[in-house]
């Protein structure tokens, strides 16, 4: 998922009128292990943003004003289908380059010092799934048997789960068992906010 998102993620805040990516997975055992947010986004964007630069360098214009005139915009979508809303991108680069006086000691600070400036986007809400297509991105299945045990069948994290849907079940908390599945079924994507959604509206009222 981190190599796809790598490409998939690096089509905004900019216009692009044509796109396409490659990306390998190589396996290796030798980073240290741990939990990440945001994989698939950085490490690429790095890269990009460095070569925008370059360009803006060998072209004589201004990092921020390059970015500034390919901002894609407010209220549309990005070139592989990724919407677009009300984001504060302009104001944010305005910021920075008043905040940083940028015009005044951008290139003038010397050898080993300088200003930098790079814009970056993430997916918000789990709106857009890992491989785009029709079906729910986020589900979880009810149980309910006569003896009032309810049980949650998901494919997500179950640490607020039982408490979630007790209240409204009217099921006290040690009738609740939650049964983490394959994260292929249901399908669940990395986010906690949408499973929440999802529970509210799978409990009966």
């Amino acid at each position: 998922m981190t190599a796809y998102y790598s490409g998939q993620l690096l089509t905004g805040p900019y216009r692009f009128g044509s796109y396409h990516f490659d990306s390998t997975r190589v396996f290796t055992n030798k980073p240290p292990c741990g939990p990440k947010r945001g994989h698939g986004s950085v490490q690429p964007r790095f890269a990009f943003e460095v070569a925008l630069d370059m360009a803006a360098e060998k072209l004589g214009l201004d990092p921020i004003e390059v970015r500034r005139k390919n901002f894609i915009g407010e209220d549309t979508q990005t070139i592989n289908g990724q919407h677009i809303t009300s984001n504060g991108f302009l104001q944010c680069l305005e910021a920075v380059e008043k905040a940083s006086g940028w015009r005044e000691r951008k290139g003038k600070l010397g050898f080993g010092r300088g200003l930098g400036v790079a814009g970056s986007m993430y997916i918000s809400g789990t709106a857009y799934p890992i491989y785009p297509n029709e079906l729910p991105q986020s589900g979880v299945q009810v149980k309910l048997d006569r003896s009032g045990k309810v049980t949650l069948f998901s494919g997500g994290s179950t640490s607020v789960r039982a408490p979630t849907r007790c209240p409204r079940t009217s099921s006290p908390k040690r009738s609740a068992a939650t049964r983490a599945t394959a994260p292929w079924w249901p399908p669940t994507p990395i986010s906690r906010r949408s499973t929440w959604a999802r529970i509210r509206a799978a409990a009966p009222s």
